[in-house]
């Protein structure tokens, strides 16, 4: 008998998981840097969004301080979100790959000075909750109408030529002879 070391042990390891609170104003002036995965099931706001709760986000998260005091973290996700097409209501996925730069706000007035460059993450206490973050980045690249490709999607849709419309260009010295012409139109026609 043959025994395959997949059969011996069937869930995934947990060595790359993430913390769930850090302190990120402590990291970034320790210029530490992050990797793990974070569970989609975690994420609460984003779960009605997608058709299925499996998956984990892998995450880089490197935090640090510019010569100026403004402490950023800079993140790169990476996972697949399975969405329920809008055409023809069958799942689909979307890869996802993303990076971001956030600027980290302790005060209000902090906003005014961010550079175009960081998004601004607002830090009013001492520990911030990792998925929560992550889980803001992923919301913003989802798409409006989560659709599959044309070419992939069950839904087909064939357009039919419709009548050949007439379009009338105004006269520029009579603006509204274009109004005067329809009228005279509806008129001979009822």
């Amino acid at each position: 008998m043959t025994v395959h070391p997949q059969t011996l042990y069937d869930a995934p390891l947990m060595l790359n998981r993430l913390a769930v609170f850090v302190e990120p104003l402590k990291l970034a002036e320790e210029a530490k840097t992050l990797a793990g995965q974070i569970s989609l099931e975690a994420m609460e706001r984003l779960m009605p969004l997608l058709h299925g709760p499996q998956g984990q986000v892998n995450v880089v998260l490197t935090f640090g301080k510019e010569k100026w005091g403004l402490r950023y973290v800079m993140g790169t996700m990476e996972t697949v979100l399975v969405l329920l097409c809008q055409r023809c209501m069958e799942p689909y996925c979307l890869p996802v790959a993303q990076q971001f730069s956030l600027g980290m706000i302790v005060k209000p007035e902090d906003m005014e000075h961010l550079p175009e460059a960081y998004e601004p993450l607002v830090v009013t206490e001492k520990t911030l909750k990792l998925a929560d973050m992550v889980e803001d980045e992923l919301i913003l690249v989802l798409p409006v109408v989560p659709r599959h490709e044309p070419s992939e999607c069950r839904a087909k849709f064939e357009f039919e030529a419709q009548e050949q419309v007439t379009v009338i260009a105004p006269d520029a010295a009579a603006p509204f002879g274009v109004l005067a012409s329809i009228k005279s139109q509806f008129l001979k026609d009822s």
